[in-house]
């Protein structure tokens, strides 16, 4: 249940509470299963450079964290389950890697070391010779992880080959459509499965080439939506003709893969 000042911050209502607590965590504490390293155990991904250690425990309680956290732990040995019934072989330990690059001195702010000392403590009660190896990386570190990692398993923004099919290593996804006359309405609905998704639409400057989405003009504003708790639907009336492309961001998160649905 989210703490008390978030329900006290959305009047007791324990919908927008919990909706609120879900975005504060995905924003200040970002992390997410990825992949599996080269004898099919799942790796988990903990993203601490832009973490905020101050935002995030000023918005919730340390109690959250920590369950946030064994939640999690549970959601990988629910995939160790998953694998062992595909290859027909136990797995039963898993991979966490610690992205440091940005890593400065507001991330050892004695609050936030403290729930990770508590975190490994858990660990290791709950779920004794789990942990295969934690790998704590940096800058120069990508080729070291395809030591452990097959390129198939690892997104091209961490030195493997997933990427969008686009070939955006950020896990971009956009979808194009030509409004051949001024006023015409394009109404769009989606949803997307585990967690929220950016979401935004841009008029192609140069029609027929591939653009970037600085290149194009935004006609409706970047910002993540919680379409993975309620499905999102909007409408845009067109002032002018052209191509409109409908982007969904994960770049914040292109660790965290995610299905969308949409109709347009």
């Amino acid at each position: 249940m989210p703490s008390f000042h978030l329900l006290t911050a959305q009047n007791f209502d324990l919908q927008k509470s919990e909706a609120m607590f879900h975005k504060v965590i995905q924003k200040y504490m970002p992390g997410a299963l990825c992949g599996y390293d080269h004898d099919s155990c799942p790796v988990w991904y903990d993203i601490i450079g832009p973490l905020d250690p101050k935002g995030l425990l000023f918005s919730v309680t340390k109690q959250d964290l920590l369950k946030t956290k064994m939640r999690n732990c549970e959601c990988i040995l629910r995939e160790c389950d998953l694998q062992t019934e595909r290859l027909g072989r136990k797995i039963e330990t898993i991979v966490m890697i610690f992205d440091c690059e940005g890593l400065g001195l507001k991330h050892f702010w004695k609050p936030l070391v403290e729930v990770y000392q508590e975190f490994f403590d858990l660990l290791e009660e709950n779920y004794p010779e789990t942990l295969k190896f934690m790998l704590i990386v940096e800058d120069n570190w990508k080729e070291g992880l395809l030591k452990l990692i097959s390129p198939e398993e690892l997104p091209a923004q961490f030195g493997g080959a997933l990427t969008d099919p686009d070939g955006d290593p950020k896990y971009l996804t956009k979808v194009e459509y030509e409004i051949l006359f001024p006023g015409c309405v394009l109404r769009c609905q989606f949803s997307s499965d585990g967690a929220d998704i950016g979401f935004g639409v841009f008029l192609k400057t140069k029609v027929g080439e591939w653009q970037w989405a600085g290149e194009m003009t935004e006609v409706q504003r970047s910002q993540r939506y919680n379409a993975h708790l309620v499905p999102e639907y909007g409408s845009l009336t067109c002032t002018e003709a052209g191509v409109y492309v409908l982007r969904f961001d994960n770049t914040y998160s292109f660790v965290h893969t995610k299905k969308v649905s949409y109709t347009v």
